[in-house]
């Protein structure tokens, strides 16, 4: 899955810092923007497909579209499909057509739901209702394969963070038992590639240290996790992996620039940060969101939601 420059033929480069390992090239395209009145919004790839899940402040409840991704990079986004009527936080994931879309039902602690859906065509097809699974806040979730690792807070504010591994079978997920205790902190954001498991995580509620712990699935159905890194500072950080390492996007302010580092594998199965050198992108937003083709933001002002192609590749 090595992405090359044929992702996005007007896109902007973003310069690298010079490090002992090579970083990833990453390349941004232009920005798009549709719906107004965003409030939250996430993304995952599927194949040569996007799903986005988004909350509005004119429309209640969580809602889903799925989009294209022509060989230019740009993107297409479908009309939308009411998933709840009553959720916050949403987060989704998505493997060879397999859906999976986890959110925090009403504003507080309290249900975890689930919605699994599998894409065929141009559609996707969800499988009955959402179910709850847990309870907590702040959920999200990543899928390699047949496996998903979820994460989420226990509480309000800075606590425990938590996670749980399962499997993927028709029209929903086996768990495997209860979720474990992994870290301290907030607002945890997931991805996967492979058996390597790769998280981040606030320190604080608002902006403050940004932490990074990776892991590798286990055989008994969990996670072997490492110690935690401090690799920056800000809020709401986002994370996307695939063969030539990880990029992170998050912002510098609550209300503000966007910021993206990029990173590789090392051998112990952490990440080589590219050496501290942030680099800015040229939006302005909040809840950024991403894959390994899309990043999704809200934008400021009227809070369109707003995309840009995504790539990232070795020289």
């Amino acid at each position: 899955m090595k992405r090359t420059l044929s992702l996005c033929a007007t896109a902007t480069i973003v310069s690298l810092a010079q490090t002992a390992t090579a970083q990833p090239i990453l390349t941004l395209g232009p920005a798009i923007q549709s719906e107004p009145a965003m409030i939250e919004a996430a993304v995952a790839r599927s194949n040569n497909q996007v799903v986005v899940v988004e909350r509005s402040s004119s429309v209640f409840g969580i809602r889903a579209r799925l989009g294209a991704i022509p060989p230019d990079g740009s993107s297409s986004l479908g009309a939308p499909t009411i998933l709840s009527n009553d959720g916050y936080q949403p987060a989704v994931a998505a493997f060879n057509n397999e859906v999976a879309v986890v959110f925090q039902f009403g504003a507080s602690v309290g249900p975890l739901m689930i919605l699994r859906g599998t894409i065929a065509g141009t559609t996707i097809n969800w499988h009955g209702a959402a179910q709850r699974y847990d309870t907590g806040a702040s959920p999200a979730i990543a899928m390699w394969g047949s496996r998903v690792v979820e994460v989420h807070q226990g509480s309000l504010g800075v606590g425990t963070l938590w996670y749980r591994t399962g499997t993927i079978v028709t029209g929903g997920i086996v768990w495997n038992g209860k979720a474990q205790p992994y870290d301290t902190g907030a607002n945890p954001a997931i991805a996967m590639y492979g058996t390597r498991v790769i998280e981040v995580h606030q320190a604080t509620t608002g902006v403050g240290a940004l932490w990074n712990r990776t892991g590798a699935l286990a055989v008994n159905g969990g996670v072997t996790w490492q110690q935690s890194y401090l690799y920056d500072s800000g809020i709401n950080p986002s994370i996307a992996a695939n063969s030539v390492g990880v990029v992170e996007v998050h912002q510098g302010a609550a209300i503000g620039s966007l910021w993206q580092h990029t990173g590789t594998y090392n051998g112990d199965g952490t990440i080589e940060w590219d050496a501290f050198w942030l680099r800015q992108i040229d939006g302005v937003g909040t809840g950024p969101s991403l894959c390994d083709r899309l990043l999704v933001y809200v934008g400021s002002g009227f809070g369109f939601l707003t995309r840009r192609s995504v790539s990232y590749y070795s020289l």
